[in-house]
C-alpha cells in the first residue's frame, strides 16, 4: 500500500485551505460591512430626531471606531468627531476620547496632538489626557529625529547643465555603447569603480553614464523591492553580520538610493558619521546623474532607473506626488507623467520621467 506524507497530504490540501481562508476573510468583510449599515441606519434615525445632540455623533463615532480601519471608515469617523465638536465645542470630553482615537487607532499624532492640546485647556486637571498627549509628543518626537536620520538633503535647482546637447545625451542607444567600449573615459567598469571607491572627482555627466551602463548589467531589474528587504533584515542581525550582507547585497545594486540610503542611516544610529557621510554622496552622486539627465519637462524628461525611486528624487528636488500619474508620450518617447506639489509653494504641476531604461530591460529580459 503506498504511503502519503504529511507534506504530500499538506501538498494537496493547500489550494482547499488557500480558498477556504479567503472564504473566511470575504465573510468577515461582509459581516463588518452589515454592521456598517446597520449602525449607520441607526444613526440616520437618532439623527433625525435629535439634529443637534452631539452626544449622538460621538456615540456613532465610537461605535464606528470599534471596526476594522480603513481610509474610508477614518473618514466618516473623524466626520463624526467634527460634528459632534461643532455643536459642543466646549466639551473637554469629546476632545479627549477624539484624540485618544487619532493617536492609538488612526496613527494621526499630528493632529492627535492639536485636539489633545485643546481638550487640556478645558481639562487642565485630567490625568489621562496629559499622558495621552505626552505619549503622542514622544512619538512625533522621536519620528522628527527618524526622519533626520533617514535625511538626504535637497537640491538646489531642477537641473545641472542646461547647456548641453539635449538631443545628444537623450540618444540612449548610443550612449550605451559609449558605457561598453574599453577604450572610452565613461567605461562602465571603470565608472563603477570610481563610484566604489568614493572618487570625489566623479561629475553629474559621469553619474548620467553610470546609470546608463548600470541599466545593461544583467543584475539590473527596476521592480526590484527585494534587496531593500534584504538589507533592513541584515542590519538588524548587528554590525557586523549586517553590514558584510548588507554589502554582498549591494554590489548588485549599488546605484539605487533607497540601499545606500538604509546604509546611512544604519550608520547615523551608530554614530558612524564618516561611513554614513559616505553613503549619503553616494546617493547625491545618483542624484545628480538624474538632474543631469533633463529638466522634468515633456521637452526633457528627467531619465529613471527604478519606478519607486522617483518618488525620492521628487522629494530630493522639493516636491511630492499628488498619487494622480498617466503614461505620455514626450517628442516620440515614453514617459510617466506624475502631478506634484512644490512644497515650498504648494502650486501643483507635472514631472515627466523618460521610461526608456526601464522598458529596454523589460522586453529584453
Amino acid at each position: 500500500m503506498r504511503r502519503i506524507t504529511i507534506a504530500a497530504i499538506i501538498i494537496i490540501l493547500s489550494p482547499a485551505l488557500c480558498m477556504a481562508k479567503k472564504d473566511k476573510n470575504k465573510e468577515k468583510q461582509e459581516d463588518q460591512q452589515n454592521a456598517i449599515e446597520k449602525e449607520d441606519n441607526n444613526f440616520s434615525k437618532k439623527i433625525a430626531r435629535h439634529p443637534n445632540d452631539a452626544s449622538v455623533y460621538l456615540a456613532h463615532a465610537q461605535k464606528l471606531s470599534s471596526f476594522k480601519q480603513d481610509g474610508a471608515i477614518i473618514a466618516k469617523v473623524r466626520e463624526s468627531y467634527d460634528s459632534a465638536l461643532h455643536l459642543d465645542s466646549m466639551n473637554g470630553t469629546i476632545y479627549k476620547d477624539y484624540g485618544n482615537y487619532l493617536s492609538t487607532v488612526a496613527h494621526n499624532f499630528e493632529d492627535a496632538k492639536i485636539i489633545l492640546s485643546k481638550g487640556l485647556k478645558l481639562l487642565p486637571s485630567d490625568e489621562q489626557m496629559k499622558k495621552q498627549l505626552e505619549g503622542t509628543e514622544a512619538i512625533l518626537i522621536a519620528r522628527e529625529a527618524d526622519m533626520k536620520m533617514r535625511d538626504v538633503g535637497h537640491s538646489s535647482g531642477r537641473e545641472l547643465d542646461s547647456n548641453k546637447n539635449y538631443k545628444v545625451y537623450s540618444n540612449i542607444d548610443s550612449l550605451r555603447k559609449e558605457t561598453e567600449n574599453k577604450g572610452s573615459s565613461v567605461y562602465y567598469p571603470l565608472l563603477l569603480e570610481r563610484f566604489n571607491k568614493n572618487d570625489k572627482t566623479l561629475s553629474a555627466e559621469d553619474m548620467y553614464f553610470l546609470i546608463i551602463g548600470y541599466s545593461t548589467q544583467s543584475a539590473y531589474n527596476p521592480f526590484n523591492r527585494n534587496d531593500l528587504s534584504s538589507i533592513q533584515r541584515a542590519l538588524a542581525k548587528g554590525l557586523d553580520t549586517g553590514i558584510t550582507e548588507s554589502l554582498e547585497i549591494l554590489s548588485l545594486n549599488p546605484l539605487n538610493p533607497s540601499l545606500n540610503r538604509e546604509m546611512m542611516y544604519y550608520y547615523r544610529k551608530k554614530g558612524m558619521a564618516k561611513q554614513a557621510d559616505d553613503y549619503l554622496k553616494r546617493i547625491q552622486l545618483y542624484y545628480s546623474g538624474i538632474l543631469f539627465s533633463g529638466n522634468g519637462t515633456c521637452a526633457k524628461p528627467y531619465l529613471s532607473l527604478w519606478g519607486k525611486e522617483e518618488y525620492s528624487f521628487l522629494n530630493y528636488i522639493n516636491f511630492k506626488d499628488t498619487d494622480i500619474k498617466s503614461m505620455e508620450l514626450c517628442n516620440g518617447q515614453m514617459v510617466e507623467q506624475i502631478q506634484c506639489e512644490n512644497i515650498s509653494s504648494s502650486k501643483k504641476e507635472n514631472i515627466y520621467f523618460n521610461m526608456k531604461l526601464i522598458y529596454s530591460r523589460l522586453t529584453t529580459k
